[in-house]
Protein backbone atom coordinates (compact mmCIF):
# COMPACT_ATOMS: atom_id res chain seq x y z
CA UNK A 1 0.00 0.00 0.00
CA UNK A 2 1.45 3.33 -0.71
CA UNK A 3 -0.12 6.77 0.70
CA UNK A 4 0.98 10.10 -0.69
CA UNK A 5 -0.08 13.59 0.65
CA UNK A 6 1.04 17.03 -0.96
CA UNK A 7 0.29 20.39 1.19
CA UNK A 8 1.11 23.69 -0.22
CA UNK A 9 0.38 25.52 2.87
CA UNK A 10 -0.72 29.29 1.94
CA UNK A 11 -0.05 31.57 5.02
CA UNK A 12 -1.55 35.52 4.92
CA UNK A 13 2.19 36.39 5.23
CA UNK A 14 2.93 36.24 1.37
CA UNK A 15 6.84 36.64 1.86
CA UNK A 16 7.08 33.11 3.46
CA UNK A 17 5.72 29.85 1.47
CA UNK A 18 5.72 26.34 3.31
CA UNK A 19 5.45 22.93 1.26
CA UNK A 20 5.25 19.91 2.82
CA UNK A 21 5.32 16.37 1.11
CA UNK A 22 4.28 12.80 2.85
CA UNK A 23 4.34 9.68 1.87
CA UNK A 24 3.83 5.68 3.57
CA UNK A 25 4.53 3.10 2.13
CA UNK A 26 3.70 -0.64 3.62
CA UNK A 27 4.86 -3.71 2.00
CA UNK A 28 6.04 -7.10 3.25
CA UNK A 29 5.51 -5.99 7.11
CA UNK A 30 7.75 -3.11 6.73
CA UNK A 31 6.96 0.51 7.23
CA UNK A 32 8.79 3.07 5.85
CA UNK A 33 7.86 7.01 6.60
CA UNK A 34 8.95 9.93 4.59
CA UNK A 35 8.09 13.84 5.29
CA UNK A 36 9.87 16.23 3.13
CA UNK A 37 9.06 19.96 4.11
CA UNK A 38 10.34 23.44 2.45
CA UNK A 39 10.10 26.89 3.92
CA UNK A 40 11.44 29.87 1.73
CA UNK A 41 11.36 32.98 3.72
CA UNK A 42 11.45 36.57 0.85
CA UNK A 43 12.97 39.63 1.68
CA UNK A 44 13.35 42.68 -0.59
CA UNK A 45 17.05 43.77 0.65
CA UNK A 46 17.94 46.90 -1.74
CA UNK A 47 17.39 48.87 -5.10
CA UNK A 48 20.16 48.53 -8.01
CA UNK A 49 20.25 51.94 -9.75
CA UNK A 50 21.91 50.31 -13.33
CA UNK A 51 20.75 47.36 -14.33
CA UNK A 52 23.62 47.49 -16.75
CA UNK A 53 26.18 46.01 -14.07
CA UNK A 54 27.24 42.37 -13.78
CA UNK A 55 25.25 40.59 -11.38
CA UNK A 56 27.98 39.07 -9.78
CA UNK A 57 29.86 42.18 -9.28
CA UNK A 58 25.68 43.32 -7.44
CA UNK A 59 25.96 40.29 -5.23
CA UNK A 60 29.63 41.39 -4.39
CA UNK A 61 29.09 44.43 -3.05
CA UNK A 62 25.35 43.87 -1.59
CA UNK A 63 27.74 40.20 0.43
CA UNK A 64 29.75 43.46 1.31
CA UNK A 65 27.48 46.11 2.81
CA UNK A 66 25.40 43.27 4.51
CA UNK A 67 28.18 41.32 5.96
CA UNK A 68 26.27 37.85 4.74
CA UNK A 69 27.76 35.85 2.13
CA UNK A 70 25.18 33.01 0.04
CA UNK A 71 25.99 29.86 2.24
CA UNK A 72 24.71 26.70 2.88
CA UNK A 73 24.32 24.25 6.12
CA UNK A 74 24.09 20.46 5.73
CA UNK A 75 23.48 18.62 8.97
CA UNK A 76 22.26 14.77 8.90
CA UNK A 77 20.86 12.96 12.04
CA UNK A 78 20.81 9.17 11.93
CA UNK A 79 19.07 6.54 14.82
CA UNK A 80 19.04 2.90 15.00
CA UNK A 81 16.85 0.96 17.72
CA UNK A 82 17.31 -2.48 17.16
CA UNK A 83 15.48 -3.93 20.21
CA UNK A 84 11.94 -1.99 18.76
CA UNK A 85 13.53 -2.43 14.75
CA UNK A 86 13.12 0.86 13.72
CA UNK A 87 15.60 3.12 12.31
CA UNK A 88 14.79 6.89 11.37
CA UNK A 89 17.13 9.81 9.83
CA UNK A 90 16.78 13.15 9.53
CA UNK A 91 18.59 15.55 7.46
CA UNK A 92 18.34 19.55 7.37
CA UNK A 93 19.69 21.41 4.54
CA UNK A 94 19.55 25.53 5.39
CA UNK A 95 20.93 28.66 3.89
CA UNK A 96 19.42 31.97 1.77
CA UNK A 97 20.95 33.30 -1.45
CA UNK A 98 19.96 36.29 -3.49
CA UNK A 99 18.16 36.68 -7.15
CA UNK A 100 18.04 40.01 -8.82
CA UNK A 101 15.27 41.32 -10.84
CA UNK A 102 17.16 44.20 -12.48
CA UNK A 103 16.20 47.16 -10.10
CA UNK A 104 15.21 45.02 -6.60
CA UNK A 105 17.65 42.68 -4.89
CA UNK A 106 15.86 39.88 -2.62
CA UNK A 107 17.36 37.57 -0.22
CA UNK A 108 15.69 34.11 0.22
CA UNK A 109 16.08 31.99 3.41
CA UNK A 110 15.00 28.29 3.17
CA UNK A 111 15.29 25.26 5.13
CA UNK A 112 14.42 21.70 3.42
CA UNK A 113 13.92 18.88 5.67
CA UNK A 114 13.67 14.96 4.64
CA UNK A 115 12.44 12.43 7.50
CA UNK A 116 12.79 9.32 7.24
CA UNK A 117 11.68 6.39 9.55
CA UNK A 118 11.45 2.69 8.70
CA UNK A 119 9.74 0.13 11.60
CA UNK A 120 9.60 -4.13 11.80
CA UNK A 121 12.66 -3.32 9.45
CA UNK A 122 15.36 -5.98 9.98
CA UNK A 123 18.30 -4.41 11.47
Amino acid sequence: MRELVFENIVSKNKRLKEVRFSEKLSENGKELISERRSYYLIKAVQSVQSCNNSVVKIKKSIEEKLGIPEKRNLSMFRNINTKNKKESALVFISGHLYIINCDKVYLVKYLHTLKIRVVNATV
